[in-house]
């Protein structure tokens, strides 16, 4: 074994500083890109957890919106309205007076009466026409025979619009 020159030692001394300032610098930049990381590490979790709080207040109001729904439709029902404000103002329809049994005042009550709940509920005027048709008496399913949910001429809520009759 021959033991290293100067000039070797020398060469050998400069070549190991130069790996060691290598090395420093790529530790300092491993380090810097690890900060980085870092860094959008935490603002990845923060956009995380706004996400997932507008996505729980979002459940809530949507819990809220069914509940205000289903309030709504019970107050509805409570109330005995019909589903669909009417557009009409039946106060000044003419509302007709009750029938005092004269023969002779009978069509004019009659036509009064037929053009005031068609004005009022325009989807029985057919119904209306059907039972003028009649000679002799109507029985109460007579009409949900003819009208009813299972007939070709079905009405919808015929039921509940006889029913304010």
């Amino acid at each position: 074994m021959t033991t290293p020159t100067a000039q070797e030692l020398t060469t050998l001394l400069a070549d190991l500083q130069r790996v060691q300032t290598e090395s420093v610098t790529e530790i300092r930049q491993l380090r810097t890109d690890r900060d980085a990381m870092r860094q959008q590490l935490d603002t990845s979790q923060q956009q995380v957890q706004t996400q997932q709080a507008l996505i729980a207040q979002q459940q809530v109001q949507s819990a809220a919106l069914v509940q205000l729904g289903e309030a709504v439709k019970d107050l509805a029902e409570k109330s005995g309205k019909k589903d669909v404000p009417s557009l009409i103002d039946n106060k000044g329809l003419g509302k007709p007076t009750v029938f005092d049994n004269d023969d002779g005042h009978f069509m004019e009550w009659a036509s009064k009466t037929a053009n005031f709940i068609a004005g009022v509920h325009p989807q029985l005027r057919v119904v209306l026409e059907w039972a003028s048709d009649h000679e002799q008496e109507i029985l109460p399913g007579d009409w949900q025979d003819e009208f009813g949910g299972h007939t070709e001429d079905a009405i919808p809520n015929l039921g509940q619009l006889v029913s304010q009759l």
